[in-house]
């Protein structure tokens, strides 16, 4: 199931996944051990959302020939606001404005079908941070807080180098998060997790990379899905 939230965007600041890096000595394949850095900006498909840049860090490590470790982090500022009525035909608004974290580790598998291209599989672990928000009707005004949740991802795809200087690759990644806990004014608000957060979603994503020799690149990775449009754009350091 796929909710329609005003913070549809605690879901959207994706794990930068699967990406591959190059090793300054054999710029010519496909490896899996890098740093990345750089400016990740969320577009959501929701109206009542605006469009968020913000910071993202993301690695990984090669621990063996078919399996890697990896991890992420990335903030996000999150505003938007929708209107309502409330009992009594009372005019309302929920209004969000906060910035929110994300983080991600998993384990890959890695398999090479060709000496520049590896198919891969990979799952993490994922937790959203916190978001506070505002509910105002009438004259009342109220702070809410969506507490934070865990959930799990998976990726399957293909990664490519065609030559030394240029690679590029596909996957799908599906997410998934548990419902989150919602506070209002400090009490528990049952049945508006709907309303509020979004539980999965299902993404394309593209990747490419240009790489300027002795480890360095600049990447580019775009993630599409009926709720949102993401890219990261920033360095490579392989190592």
């Amino acid at each position: 199931m796929n909710r329609s939230p005003l913070l549809l965007a605690l879901a959207l600041a994706l794990p930068g996944g699967a990406a591959l890096a190059q090793g300054p000595g054999d710029p010519n394949t496909v490896s899996w051990s890098y740093f990345d850095i750089g400016a990740l900006h969320v577009n959501p498909d929701e109206s009542d959302l605006d469009s968020g840049t913000g910071l993202q860090v993301r690695g990984s490590g090669q621990i063996s020939e078919d399996w890697h470790l990896f991890l992420g982090w990335n903030r996000i500022p999150l505003e938007g606001s929708r209107s309502f009525t409330g009992v009594g035909a009372v005019p309302g608004a929920l209004v969000v404005d906060d910035d929110v974290d994300r983080f991600h580790v998993g384990i890959g598998y890695n398999l090479a079908v060709g000496q520049r291209t590896d198919l891969f599989v990979r799952a993490a672990y994922e937790r959203v941070g916190s978001a506070d928000f505002a509910i105002t009707v009438g004259d009342v005004v109220s702070q809410g807080k969506l507490e934070k949740t865990d959930g799990a991802s998976v990726e399957v795809g293909v990664r490519s180098a065609f030559n030394a200087r240029f690679e590029a690759g596909a996957s799908v990644r599906y997410t998934r998060l548990d419902d989150a806990e919602v506070r209002l004014d400090g009490q528990p608000f049952p049945g508006s997790q709907a309303f509020i957060a979004s539980d999965s979603t299902t993404a394309g994503v593209l990747y490419g990379q240009f790489k300027f020799g002795n480890g360095w690149g600049l990447l580019a990775e775009a993630e599409l899905s009926g709720d949102y449009t993401s890219v990261f754009a920033g360095a490579r350091l392989s190592y």
